[in-house]
């Protein structure tokens, strides 16, 4: 079967250049490098047959998942990243409309009313309360808890920050799990839009400041925006699941929180893998959607750092931790780390223990793979201090040298609009990916 499929591959278009990317849930929430949803459909449908069980163990914010449950696969998930979690648990799991009407309807116990109540109530007090004593988590109407973080004062308006604490207060209320959960994404979602952030930087910075912020936002509007907005993604997901049979309990994907260098026991017997995994120090998670670590209480200002070292193309390596840039006795890789070296010690630090952990995560996926299952990689090459880095090439040999059966590669040009920033010119001597490749193994 996979034989008769792989001959159809150069007819056709891979690049999807103009195609809508965030229907249903697939625009929840921001995310870095995003998943395209039509390439990991064409994946799944490609590779795999009805029934089969579906792995991506780098599933960032879900996007292969939700794509599994519509092609009739059973989903497994996992990431290292406690955001991507919630995130993909909420875009894969379809909640009939009936449930969220009872928090959006209006009834005098949902959770809008609520905070329309609140909020009134919180204008007439500003307008009462001496300014310097207004906004301490003492004055508030709702014992309210706002995160203490770095520079927490700077990045939001004093009136946001009770704002947000209390929309946070009254999602903590509501007694419906997935209900719950789906209004955290909302709240996470809108995080940044009502900091004093730049907007146009992926990282929550301040703008310079002839770009600094002057108006106040309305933060319960936003939020309700982005309510709304899910509601309605959510209740074409839903119909759209219901209409394809896959709407019951039995096609929910079962989704972790680890380390897919060490993943749960409970995957196994996988028939595909589909992934796309980091490139070296190209995107730190965790410091891009710190704000939402901090209101979710992921993490705190002190314990970030460390959680960001455990994930897999961190740039967070130190001597004591990484001392000696490794051999891999692949020539392809050797060479272009010695070169680095010369340069740049430490920046081959990082990329020697990114091959090292992807050949861990390699191992561990032939291990969680049945017997003439599939795995597929989408990543593209990298450029570090001006060397060359065949990620994908490398990847292949290092595969190969797990005992994997190469079946093919297949290159597709990245949508300008959607290209990936990685090795950012000004740290990394490198430049945005424009093209990525589908490594193709069989076990």
């Amino acid at each position: 079967m996979l034989e008769e499929k792989l001959t159809t591959t150069q007819n056709i278009d891979l690049n999807f250049t103009g195609k809508n990317t965030t229907t249903l849930t697939h625009n929840f929430h921001s995310y870095p490098a995003k998943f395209i949803p039509q390439l990991a459909e064409w994946m799944i449908k490609r590779y795999s047959e009805k029934g089969d069980k579906v792995l991506d163990p780098m599933m960032g914010c879900g996007t292969a998942l939700v794509e599994a449950r519509l092609c009739k696969r059973h989903g497994f998930g996992l990431d290292i990243d406690p955001l991507a979690l919630l995130i993909a648990t909420v875009k894969t799991t379809p909640i009939e409309h009936e449930r969220l009407d009872r928090e959006f309807s209006g009834g005098k116990d949902s959770l809008l009313t609520k905070l329309h109540s609140d909020f009134r109530k919180i204008t007439e007090k500003r307008s009462k309360v001496i300014l310097p004593t207004l906004f301490s988590e003492e004055n508030s109407l709702l014992n309210i808890q706002i995160p203490d973080f770095y520079r927490r004062d700077e990045l939001f308006q004093a009136t946001v920050l009770e704002e947000l604490a209390t929309i946070k207060t009254r999602i903590d209320e509501i007694s419906d799990l997935e209900v719950r959960n789906f209004c955290l994404v909302a709240f996470s979602a809108i995080i940044k839009t009502v900091s004093n952030c730049d907007p146009r930087d992926i990282e929550p910075k301040l703008p310079p400041p002839e770009r600094k912020r002057l108006d106040k936002p309305d933060t319960l509007k936003v939020f309700e925006s982005k309510l709304k907005s899910m509601r309605t993604r959510m209740h074409a997901f839903e119909r759209l699941c219901d209409s394809l049979g896959c709407a019951d309990k039995s096609w929910q994907p079962q989704l972790f929180l680890g380390d897919a260098r060490n993943p749960p026991s409970d995957i196994t017997g996988i028939n595909l893998i589909v992934t796309s995994p980091p490139y070296a120090n190209s995107v730190d998670y965790p410091r891009i959607h710190k704000l939402s670590f901090y209101w979710l209480g992921f993490a705190t200002s002190e314990n970030l750092p460390n959680l960001a070292r455990k994930y897999v193309g961190t740039d967070l390596i130190t001597k004591r931790t990484y001392p000696e840039v490794h051999c891999f006795g692949i020539p392809e890789l050797d060479a272009p780390l010695n070169d680095i070296v010369e340069k740049d010690e430490k920046r081959a630090r990082v990329i020697s223990a990114y091959f090292e952990n992807m050949k861990s995560c390699l191992e561990k996926y032939y291990e969680a793979l049945q017997d003439g299952g599939t795995c597929c990689l989408v990543i593209g090459a990298s450029c570090i201090k001006n060397v060359l880095v065949p990620t994908h090439a490398l990847l292949r040999k290092i595969g190969m040298q797990i005992g994997f059966t190469f079946v093919e590669s297949i290159e597709r040009t990245i949508d300008p609009r959607r290209k990936q920033n990685a090795n950012a010119p000004n740290e990394f001597g490198g430049g945005a990916i424009n093209r990525e490749y589908i490594l193709v193994f069989r076990k």
